[in-house]
């Protein structure tokens, strides 16, 4: 994955629309499976919270409730009520879990669109014939004359 962010800054230094056009759609892909891994797990943890709220082996049970065969799938190892017991206890770390992701994971997606959104208007700038600054400075130390006379 460092080679998405090298993508994009030597494709800003250089000017190379490539690189550019590489970063931009691979950091919106990236950010747009941020969010759809996001709501997956956010799906499975909702779900987790309605097993343990109305899903206790062996008690009158929800409709879309799973049998006791299914709880033994679902914990590998001991029976229905003690697969439901653990996950129980483990319901406040997943709580947490998901709290850390999701504190983590909207700053991360906010910052992949903007970088992808910063690099596109560079693009474009590069399309209407302005250079990108790194590049010209580069080009007039190399060739004794200003960047944008190549265009013209």
């Amino acid at each position: 994955l460092v080679v998405v962010p090298a993508a994009g800054y030597l494709g800003a230094k250089h000017g190379n629309k490539r690189l550019m056009c590489g970063f931009c759609g691979f950091t919106c892909a990236l950010a747009l499976l941020d969010v759809v891994m996001f709501v997956l797990q956010a799906n499975a943890a909702l779900r987790l919270h309605f097993l343990v709220s109305r899903c206790q082996p062996g008690l009158e049970q929800h409709a879309s409730c799973p049998p006791a065969s299914k709880w033994t799938t679902l914990c590998s190892d001991g029976d229905a009520r003690e697969c439901f017991d653990r996950l129980e206890q483990q319901l406040a770390a997943i709580d947490l879990d998901m709290f850390v992701r999701m504190a983590l994971c909207f700053p991360l997606i906010a910052l992949r669109c903007m970088g992808s959104i910063w690099m596109w208007r560079l693009h474009l700038a590069l399309d209407a014939g302005v250079g990108a600054p790194a590049a010209d400075a580069q080009f007039e130390r190399e060739n004794g004359r200003p960047a944008l006379a190549e265009h013209a």
